[in-house]
């Protein structure tokens, strides 16, 4: 299906009580049809600086750098659940969804004296899925993909990312022009891998799908990232972070991006989010059920991989790709 033909994005909650009341038992946002009630996205989403609806998807930038803003924001505007409400233990989560980075032509003078202009490609920053404890704050643009202030992070809001870095800024930190990272509390990533090991380009200009997986009890974050919609056997990036100092009691959930010197759109379009792992006696029903993106049909329950209390063993012949984890940060601090 063509990225311009996406169907606009939905978001399926699973019961219709308050937020404060159906996250106990674990929450799922997700695209198309399903068992809930729909939502409509342009209704149910909160949008910052550049983010805006574009085609059937969501544009978090723009295609140009004519704004001054250069970053955006699109979050869910429901408060999630992310403490259990009898124990204060975090939440395990999964999600999954479905994005491009397509690059803007520029132009450049090649040559001062004849004033020739040649177009060449030119991108933006990247994009991030986030736990953000604040919906009204946008972070800086450039390598800070509107995630973090550009000043002193401490008053920032409490903030988990899985970042889709495009530039490659040695301030800070990165690894190199095409990688996946792990920010919490600040834009230095603790854990970060190559996209290439995954085989790909996030500057290609197609859709891509990941998948994050966060396992609470086991103190383990996991990203798949490929080209196509079924999940790899094997993660990209697995990082072992405790997120429990970050995570508030409730959160929002969504998707920042920026431009920087270049320009790109960074479109989101299919995605499913979902909460589960609270202890039984704060849990009034099952957790829902994992999304058609996972492989399996949505109806027949949830993927074996991701339900909750089993054990992170990737299937043979796969091994663990442990990311390195940069200044030998386990946890995460408020």
């Amino acid at each position: 299906m063509e990225w311009a033909l996406l169907l606009c994005l939905l978001v399926l909650f699973v019961s219709a009580s308050p937020a404060a009341s159906s996250a106990d038992a674990g929450m799922s946002i997700s695209t198309g049809s399903g068992s809930g009630s729909s939502v409509a996205w342009d209704s149910n989403m909160t949008l910052l600086g550049e983010a805006s609806l574009k085609n059937g998807t969501i544009s978090l930038t723009c295609d140009t750098l004519t704004t001054g803003i250069g970053a955006g924001r699109a979050l869910y505007s429901r408060p999630v659940r992310f403490l259990d409400r009898a124990t204060r233990a975090p939440a395990s989560f999964a999600t999954t969804f479905t994005f491009s980075i397509r690059p803007t032509t520029c132009s450049s003078s090649t040559s001062d004296s004849a004033r020739h202009l040649a177009p060449f490609p030119c991108f933006g920053d990247g994009l991030a899925f986030l736990l953000t404890s604040d919906p009204r704050f946008l972070g800086a643009a450039n390598g800070f993909l509107g995630l973090f202030s550009d000043r002193s992070a401490a008053a920032d809001p409490a903030t988990v990312a899985v970042e889709f870095d495009t530039n490659l800024d040695p301030l800070l930190r990165d690894i190199d022009d095409n990688h996946v990272g792990v920010d919490g509390g600040a834009i230095f990533s603790t854990a970060a891998a190559p996209a290439r090991n995954a085989g790909v380009d996030l500057k290609r200009g197609v859709p891509m799908t990941a998948w994050v997986d966060y396992r609470a009890a086991r103190k383990t974050l996991r990203i798949w990232l490929g080209y196509s919609r079924s999940r790899p056997p094997c993660p990209l990036l697995v990082a072992p972070v405790d997120l429990s100092a970050l995570l508030r009691e409730f959160m929002y959930v969504g998707f920042s991006a920026s431009n920087g010197r270049g320009a790109a759109l960074h479109l989101v379009g299919n995605w499913s989010f979902r909460t589960f792992g609270f202890s039984s006696s704060s849990r009034s029903a099952p957790p829902p059920p994992s999304s058609p993106a996972d492989g399996k049909d949505s109806s027949t329950g949830s993927d074996e991989s991701l339900n909750p209390g089993d054990e992170i063993s990737p299937p043979p012949p796969c091994l663990p790709r442990w990311g390195p984890v940069i200044g030998a940060l386990p946890a995460f601090s408020s």
